[in-house]
């Protein structure tokens, strides 16, 4: 029969341990031995904070993405906010931020459709900033919403930077809203 608590072991073992003549540290290293063997460590889950992928001519993919969907009380339209960081201020690089405004008012209402948006990409800290041209959105699709996870793509459009060509750009996202 196998002990299934620490305490019942050491019920056990002491007495018999100093009737033996073992120290207190042989014990200790055989308590801790067994417990292992008992009782072994769950492994933790992996976290999920999505992430953001650009592929365009400074090709990024981000460990993060933060969803927001702010909506506005008495106004048909919101502003769906996607970024590659959780505060202003703690931004990693590449960093970077989407912003579509929406007719919806709930992340899932935002799934199979396609809305104009703004993007904003730095790929190092003080480098160039890439970003849609003036009056030229991009295109992006949002094709689900689970359990508080929104996901879409990057479907048509270009970024521009000062002194840099427009470049293609297409990609994928998927993140918690929050």
């Amino acid at each position: 029969m196998r002990c299934r608590t620490p305490l019942a072991l050491l019920a056990f073992l002491l007495p018999w341990s100093l009737f033996v003549g073992c120290d207190k540290e042989e014990i200790s290293d055989f308590i801790a031995e067994k417990t292992e063997q008992v009782a072994p460590k769950p492994k933790p889950k992996p976290v999920d904070h999505g992430s953001i992928e650009l592929d365009f001519a400074e090709p990024v993919k981000t460990g993060v993405c933060r969803a927001q969907l702010h909506t506005f009380h008495g106004r048909p339209s919101s502003v769906l906010q996607l970024t590659s960081y959780t505060e202003v201020g703690e931004e990693e690089f590449p960093a970077v931020l989407i912003r579509a405004v929406v007719a919806a008012d709930s992340p899932a209402a935002l799934v199979d459709q396609v809305f104009p948006a703004e993007i904003y990409v730095m790929t190092e800290g003080g480098d160039l900033v890439w970003h849609t041209a003036t009056d030229v959105p991009v295109e992006i699709r949002i094709s689900s919403f689970d359990n508080g996870v929104i996901a879409g793509e990057v479907a048509a459009g270009s970024l521009v930077a000062a002194g840099e060509g427009p470049s293609d750009v297409t990609g994928r996202f998927h993140g918690k809203v929050n």
